[in-house]
């Protein structure tokens, strides 16, 4: 007799309103030994084998064949076939299949699994809890020790893994994944990202990342990207905080040129006179670069790191990129003015989701998390996620004058096209 694992079931993937996401199903192999079936009921089974399994005419001859040892036959059957159990020289084997009801929604999230072992996104961050603890089984051997098919006997069984329930909205997800598609289309891109969060909490709602029109790599945590004008309002928030300035204050445009550290900065549209919040209102580069003058290196560059530029957000997922902010000793000449309007630095797209969501949250950086919770097998909760605020960036009064600006842009400034009907935005466009 030799023992043998039996694996376990794989716990359940869901959303935030326990919709499946992934899932196992029970499949199960069919094995045959001819010399056991008795001869006056060989046909009769062969026959009722062959209807209820629709065998082809190659693996029916071979069942037929009393001299066969044994007959594997091809493919995996649902669980209904277990009445074949009962009949006399027919074996069955139980296996277990992920299954995806939404197909590929969330699959770069998800992961897969490949020979019982999590590959990839939350598969394998929590593959330990999702896998179970694997039973046991002694196979019968013959004299000659070889194995006797379909002679088993379990000696323990299987523990089923737990489950884990994302903070996901499936609905949304299907939403983003749809309209992140279309945008993808609309405008010829190799790819991009959409990330949906509550940023209150920090919870992921909804995260997707396309390229050439199917689920990418995860790129909104993984691909680092110059953010270009998108960075602008942590500039302008940095100023307001660390110096008496004010959105009212004035900033001479230069009529849309200008020499800041020794290379010219040009805005698309000339502006004169202007107040700072025009400025990130109309996204003015050297409004905002001329204002940022006034931050020291070492302020400007805390800021940044303070709204979670430059380091990882510690989500769940892997691998994550922290992005890249220099140290002000690596700074050239021209670098203040370049980082103010979001160049010379790199962040992810969920970093740049976070750092927005500080401003709807009263100055508070939260960390983002995508596991709402994790159930053991039977369904109690072994953990609970909580919302954790990273740090108190600005002042709630400040987050919120920054917030108002951002609502203008998209009111009557660059980022009118951002506009749903009755719903307020607040946001920033960019071009990198």
């Amino acid at each position: 007799k030799k023992a043998l694992a039996v694996p376990a079931p794989r716990g359940t993937i869901m959303d935030r309103s326990q919709n499946p996401l992934s899932l196992s199903t029970e499949t199960v192999k069919v094995g045959v030994s001819p010399r056991e079936l008795r001869d006056d009921t060989r046909d009769a089974v062969v026959a009722h084998l062959a209807s209820e399994l629709d065998l082809s005419r190659k693996t029916i001859r071979s069942l037929s064949d009393p001299e066969a040892a044994w007959v594997d036959v091809p493919g995996t059957y649902p669980p209904q076939v277990k009445a074949l159990d009962s009949i006399p020289g027919v074996h069955l084997s139980r296996e277990s299949t992920r299954f995806h009801p939404y197909d590929a929604l969330a699959q770069d999230i998800l992961g897969t699994v490949r020979e019982g072992v999590g590959q990839g996104g939350i598969e394998a961050r929590f593959d330990e809890h999702l896998r179970g603890t694997a039973g046991e089984e002694i196979q019968s051997r013959d004299t000659w020790q070889n194995p006797i098919p379909g002679r088993t006997i379990q000696v323990s069984a299987p523990t089923p893994g737990g489950d884990v329930i994302l903070t996901l909205d499936r609905d949304i997800q299907q939403f983003g994944q749809e309209a992140l598609a279309d945008a993808e289309l609309d405008t010829g891109s190799d790819g991009g990202n959409l990330i949906v969060t509550k940023p209150k909490t920090g919870e992921i709602l909804s995260l997707v990342s396309i390229r050439d029109g199917k689920p990418g790599n995860l790129s909104a945590i993984t691909s680092p990207y110059e953010p270009g004008s998108t960075l602008k309002p942590f500039t302008v928030a940095s100023i307001l905080f660390t110096s008496g300035a004010t959105l009212a204050d004035s900033v001479d445009g230069e009529e849309g040129y200008w020499v800041a550290g020794g290379k010219p900065l040009r805005d698309v549209h000339p502006f004169g006179m202007m107040t700072l919040a025009d400025a990130l209102k109309y996204s003015s580069n050297i409004g905002v670069a001329k204002v940022a003058e006034g931050l020291s290196p070492g302020d400007q560059y805390q800021m940044l790191r303070d709204f979670g530029f430059g380091s990882r957000t510690g989500i769940e997922l892997q691998p994550e990129a922290p992005g890249t902010l220099p140290r002000p000793s690596e700074w050239s000449r021209p670098s203040p003015s370049r980082l103010a309007i979001g160049y010379e630095i790199s962040v992810t797209p969920l970093q740049m989701a976070m750092a927005y969501g500080s401003l709807a949250n009263g100055g508070k950086l939260m960390q983002p998390t995508i596991v709402k919770e994790l159930r053991d097998s039977d369904g109690r909760t072994v953990f609970r996620s909580e919302p954790k605020v990273i740090r108190k960036v600005i002042p709630q009064k400040l987050a919120k004058e920054i917030s108002e600006v951002l609502v203008d842009v998209i009111n009557d400034g660059t980022g009118t096209k951002a506009q749903l009907g009755t719903y307020s935005v607040a946001g920033k466009s960019g071009t990198s």
